[in-house]
């Protein structure tokens, strides 16, 4: 058995049970040339891709910049010596980001931001004359985000840059939960669809500071978003049924609700980076994140989470034009997170405090085109979620991720002579 009511089977497709809880399993909305770093990003700035986690950044961009990015994973389930295997790929991220001025950058982007799909079971024995009731849970959807933000440089000197910004969030999708409950010695099933359809907006501000010092340059960053009730619509529908083969026939409605105005709460978080770099050559810094998940009305399960980041690029010789190894970007990084679901409460163990965890390294390669400074970014990330005790789910995961960022100058001054 797979948590105290989760069976798994190696016919049912499922991402992850845990997706069962909150919001879903959460992505990074972020770049592959951060997520190569570990999810690094706070106070981390190109001239020449999209930085959606910190949006001061985009008043740096010197170009316009494109970005489509793809990722793939393949994930293992297990516990004592019980596995299933699962293999899931879709779109990372996609986004457009242009300075429209020497002070003032523009971006939009789309990204998933939370998947549900499980598909679990369990049975319990009630009493000898109801004899075993079989629990069937399953999930599917998720929300999407779409950000449009600008960037705004409000101080700019030989070795300082100060720059604000701000992204507002418009999201979409819709949550879809199922239970039905049966038994052996009842012709008469129960069922319960649910749905929860999400369309409003929130926003999240950022802070950069960049300072030069000889030949290095400090970068501080910092992140906030307030907490946002988004509006949603639930749908709710009990019925009761009773098969026959494959067949079903519909008995009577329990319960219907349709298009009931609801909210959902979505956290107020912050985070904050340091980083520093040469012109050039390396960076190296260091990104914590907190988030607020247990003020929600989401799940009575919900905690805290922090995360810790730590990230890296090395880049041998921008400059070199013989070598072309010399200019790639090498990246690497690793996370460690705890939090957003205390697992002890949610199966039922009713222990001491155990924060769902997710530790994971990276790696990846920004690959220049010559003559532009367009790129195309590979990326790696292999990680462990769950908690290693109480005779819990352990997921381990590989993924893989490819983009294309193009660059090309846009609003350009001509002058005739």
């Amino acid at each position: 058995m797979l948590l105290p009511f989760f069976n798994i089977k190696g016919q049912i497709n499922t991402y992850s049970p845990y997706s069962s809880f909150g919001l879903g399993q959460l992505y990074n909305c972020n770049s592959v040339s951060n997520m190569s770093m570990g999810g690094l990003s706070i106070s981390v700035s190109d001239y020449y891709s999209i930085n959606y986690m910190n949006p001061a950044t985009y008043s740096l961009l010197n170009e316009t910049s494109f970005e489509i990015g793809l990722r793939s994973s393949f994930f293992n389930m297990s516990q004592d010596n019980l596995h299933q295997k699962n293999f899931v790929a879709g779109l990372s991220n996609i986004g457009l980001g242009f300075p429209i001025s020497e002070k003032i950058g523009f971006a939009i982007g789309l990204s998933p931001y939370s998947s549900v799909g499980y598909n679990v079971t369990s049975q319990i024995l009630i009493d000898d004359k109801i004899g075993p009731v079989d629990y069937t849970y399953s999930g599917s959807g998720g929300l999407n985000k779409f950000t449009m933000g600008a960037s705004w440089e409000l101080k700019k000197t030989d070795n300082m840059n100060i720059s604000v910004g701000s992204n507002w969030n418009y999201f979409f999708g819709s949550i879809d939960k199922t239970t039905t409950i049966s038994t052996t010695n009842s012709s008469i099933n129960f069922r319960e669809q649910q749905s929860n359809m999400v369309n409003d907006f929130n926003f999240d501000i950022g802070l950069l500071l960049n300072y030069a010092s000889n030949d290095y340059i400090f970068n501080l960053g910092t992140t906030f978003t307030p907490k946002t009730n988004l509006e949603s619509s639930n749908n709710v529908f009990q019925h009761t049924y009773i098969t026959s083969g494959e067949y079903e026939s519909f008995v009577d409605t329990i319960l219907y609700v349709n298009g009931e105005q609801t909210y959902i709460t979505m956290p107020f978080s912050y985070g904050i980076g340091l980083s520093v770099e040469s012109h050039h050559n390396w960076l190296i810094g260091l990104d914590y994140n907190y988030t607020n998940w247990q003020n929600t009305n989401i799940g009575s399960y919900m905690e805290d989470k922090s995360e810790f980041i730590f990230g890296a690029q090395f880049i041998p010789d921008h400059d070199d034009i013989h070598n072309y190894f010399n200019r790639v970007e090498y990246k690497l990084g690793c996370s460690y997170g705890f939090g957003y679901l205390d697992l002890a409460n949610a199966t039922g163990l009713n222990g001491e405090l155990s924060l769902l965890q997710d530790i994971s390294v990276s790696a990846g390669l920004a690959l220049p085109m010559n003559r532009v400074s367009s790129k195309a970014n590979l990326g790696i990330r292999y990680g462990y979620r769950g908690y290693s005790g109480d005779n819990l789910i352990v997921e381990n995961y590989f993924t893989f991720y490819l983009s294309m960022t193009l660059n090309e100058k846009w609003f350009k001054k001509r002058k005739i002579d």
